[in-house]
């Protein structure tokens, strides 16, 4: 675990496994589900081209991501689908918290620096990220639930997607502060996909073809003048 910032907004990176894997149980989801929810959206991701409206690819994935969350997880410990602020999201009323998908920056994982989000964002994210802001002086949101039942509101977390790469980035994270549009830090990042081909996997990338390869074998007769 990687800590830095000032004594009031500590920046928590969860590098570490047991600790990552901890925070996660404790927001009752799992690091599974969590990646298979930005793969899908990935895979509508690949499919737009140019021919599509500008940003449609940010949608789509947003949308399809927001989908896979609310498919593995409403309905189950507690888990249920929430449209508050038009954000394709899921809420635990036990916990009081949300998650809803966000298109990171290619800063996504990164342990030195805070991503933020791509495209602009207006009152709803702004609204999330002061509900948000208090948790920043604890070390981690075990008080969660008592801290937000107070206030009648709940906690949102990011789960952070960016698909710029030629491998996945993305983090479930607690956004603490928001300025003209943009996030500006968060406060606690779970890292999911770092950008990196996984460690267990020989990725090979294709050589160059051979000559006769690209333009195949041909016999050219050659004779002789008379």
């Amino acid at each position: 675990m990687k800590e830095f910032g000032t004594l009031l907004m500590l920046v928590q990176f969860l590098d570490d496994a047991i600790d990552a894997d901890g925070q996660i149980r404790r927001w009752r989801v799992d690091r599974a589900g969590l990646i298979e929810a930005v793969r899908y959206a990935q895979s509508f991701y690949v499919e737009c081209t140019a021919n599509d409206p500008f940003g449609f690819e940010y949608v789509v994935s947003y949308a399809k991501a927001g989908r896979f969350l609310r498919d593995t997880y409403a309905g189950y410990n507690g888990w249920a689908k929430d449209d508050a602020q038009n954000q394709t999201a899921i809420k635990n009323d036990d916990l009081k918290i949300r998650i809803h998908p966000c298109n990171f920056c290619s800063l996504t994982a990164n342990p030195s620096h805070s991503p933020s989000n791509i495209s602009e964002k207006g009152t709803a994210a702004r609204e999330n990220t002061r509900c948000n802001e208090q948790l920043s002086f604890f070390d981690i949101p075990e008080v969660l639930h008592d801290v937000s039942a107070e206030r009648n509101e709940y906690t949102t977390l990011l789960l952070g997607m960016n698909f710029e790469s030629d491998f996945l980035k993305a983090e479930l994270s607690l956004p603490v502060k928001f300025n003209k549009g943009r996030l500006t830090r968060l406060s606690i990042r779970v890292p999911l996909l770092d950008g990196e081909p996984p460690k267990d996997v020989d990725v090979k990338l294709p050589k160059s073809p051979k000559p006769s390869d690209v333009f195949g074998e041909v016999d050219i007769a050659i004779g002789r003048k008379a």
